[in-house]
């Protein structure tokens, strides 16, 4: 055996033991990070479904009111289109612009509650939809 053998040796061992506890604990990170990818996965999935659910709640709570203020608010569309009735539409309008201005506020709340939160929703899905 040559001397360079026998003073190398012990070297060479060691680093070839460090490399092989460096692929070690790449290997065991990139499966971790392979765990952690599929949970956050999942987490999504579950976070979709949740608001799939709540949007399907949301709808079949929602009861009569976004059908009350879709007729509401078709009639007064409608009836500028009959001739002679638009005259309503407009004093009607002009009688809603003299009302205080809490109740325009809460007017709007109430239309909003009844189905706006589910327009926008919808705007925003088509909105970060690529």
């Amino acid at each position: 055996m040559a001397w360079y053998t026998v003073l190398l040796g012990p070297i060479v061992e060691a680093v070839k033991g460090y490399v092989d506890k460096k692929q070690e604990a790449k290997a065991r990170q990139q499966e971790i990070d392979g765990k952690l990818q599929e949970k956050k996965l999942e987490q999504i999935s579950q976070a979709e479904d949740y608001a799939q659910a709540f949007r399907i709640a949301q709808v079949q709570n929602a009861g009569w009111r976004p059908g009350y203020w879709t007729v509401v608010l078709s009639v007064p569309v409608i009836m500028c289109f009959v001739p002679g009735l638009d005259q309503y539409v407009f004093r009607g309008f002009e009688a809603l612009d003299q009302t205080p201005e809490w109740f325009q506020y809460f007017l709007g709340v109430s239309v909003t509650s009844s189905f706006g939160a589910f327009a926008i929703d919808k705007a925003y899905e088509w909105w970060k939809a690529p």
